[in-house]
């Protein structure tokens, strides 16, 4: 399985800021590609270099250790040379490796307000911000309903060589009110795991 994408996030409206789609763009349409499989927190995105793509926008992906895709820009000269403007986008997975299918699931709605806890966490630069998120997940319990990387920073305020992952926590419980002991003892559990494991700081 195949794609490929260029040109512009969006159509042209005058509600919407016009922007080039990217790489991030594209590795989101493979993530929501892979969440569909029976195992999507299987899969690795890792750096990597290929000849055809952009040597700083290139990753492969992994299963398990095993290469299972690629997903890229494509590299400038080639773009050159296929007379493309702007910014090409590609991605290839091996389709045998990803049939395995998710099946849905109903679970209980519950009647419960759910809670957010946003945390600031500091780790060494080459800590992917996966291994960051898949350890709170395996740490966060069952109140643990979702989780969301939404800013990475880099700059005033933080020591060269790190940088800072804003990262929300969702809790919720299906048979109560979480009371604030609940969500403190799952954000102390969390934070303490990410200290010993990965030598990582809440940001001041």
């Amino acid at each position: 399985m195949s794609g490929v994408v260029s040109g512009n996030r969006a159509d042209e409206h005058w509600s919407v800021e016009k922007a080039p789609t990217d790489f991030y763009d594209m590795k989101g349409d493979v993530e929501a590609l892979l969440s569909l499989t029976a195992n999507a927190s299987a899969y690795e995105f890792s750096a990597t270099q290929v000849a055809a793509l952009h040597p700083g926008q290139t990753a492969k992906i992994t299963k398990d250790g095993q290469l299972v895709g690629y997903v890229g820009a494509l590299h400038p000269e080639l773009e050159r040379k296929l007379g493309l403007n702007g910014r090409t986008l590609i991605f290839e997975l091996l389709l045998a490796e990803i049939t395995d299918q998710k099946i849905p699931e109903a679970c209980d709605i519950s009647r419960f307000p759910a809670n957010r806890r946003d945390l600031a966490v500091v780790v060494k630069e080459e800590i992917d911000a996966k291994k960051v998120l898949q350890l709170i997940e395996k740490v966060g319990g069952n109140y643990l309903i979702d989780l969301n990387l939404f800013d990475v920073y880099q700059g005033q305020g933080i020591e060269d060589g790190f940088k800072s992952l804003a990262i929300a926590l969702v809790l919720q419980d299906t048979n109560k009110t979480l009371e604030e002991k609940d969500i403190t003892d799952v954000i102390d559990r969390v934070v303490e795991s990410l200290k010993t494991e990965l030598n990582a700081s809440l940001r001041d």
